[in-house]
């Protein structure tokens, strides 16, 4: 995942650590597949890691939304899906942010069997 810099050239969002996760590792503090990313409410910049990279399976702990300042490039929230509500082979893919329920209340997760 990358912003544009001032000249108009892709740097990794919010580093280059983020973008390092290797197959077998932690998924702590780095990205294991993004899908979605949104602006969304108070500025925060919202990221969908799906988890399941190259479609083969979910990384545990890897599935989760997660809010950076975009400015920064600070994490400010983690919101990690916990296994028992996703099957072995979700995919999320996609992510709507809204405050009419409240400050970032997760309202429903469902997934298709």
């Amino acid at each position: 995942m990358a912003r544009l810099d001032d000249e108009g050239q892709p740097a990794a969002f919010p580093d280059a650590d983020w973008q390092a996760w290797q197959h077998g590792a932690d998924p702590a503090g780095v990205y294991v597949t993004v899908q979605s990313v949104v602006a969304g409410p108070e500025g925060r910049l919202w990221v969908l890691d799906t988890g399941n990279p190259w479609f083969m399976g979910l990384v545990e702990g890897a599935t989760r939304l997660l809010a950076f300042d975009p400015v920064s490039g600070e994490l400010l929230r983690e919101i990690v899906f916990a296994a028992d509500v996703l099957q072995p082979d979700s995919y999320l893919n996609d992510v709507r942010i809204g405050a009419a329920h409240g400050p970032y209340q997760v309202v429903r997760v469902r997934t298709n069997q």
